[in-house]
């Protein structure tokens, strides 16, 4: 799944003002134009904010296991998806 939007640098800046303020987080919500989830996360740690990578989709098959398939599939008749199968532990042969 996709990452969604973050705070730009000026909303932060806008952010961190509202918050000296005391303006509640539906009102900064609305203000800058986007969640509260974005706005909580913002202020509960914004120096770690928006610095975690996202590590992507999750691998069908570990590499370990890739190189098994691709060493099955030159030296049999199965398909690839056949033996992909076997190693996921869907196909009992």
């Amino acid at each position: 799944m996709e990452r969604g939007k973050t705070l730009t640098i000026p909303e932060r800046v806008q952010v961190d003002l509202m918050v000296q303020l005391n303006m509640s987080i539906l009102l900064m919500s609305a203000r800058i134009h986007c969640s509260r989830t974005i706005n909580d996360c913002y202020m509960s740690d914004p120096v770690a904010y928006g610095t975690s990578k996202s590590t992507g989709r999750a691998r069908k098959l570990k590499q370990r296991d890739e190189k098994n398939v691709a060493r099955a599939v030159s030296n049999t008749m199965k398909s690839a998806k056949m033996l992909v199968q076997k190693y996921n532990g869907k196909c009992p042969n």
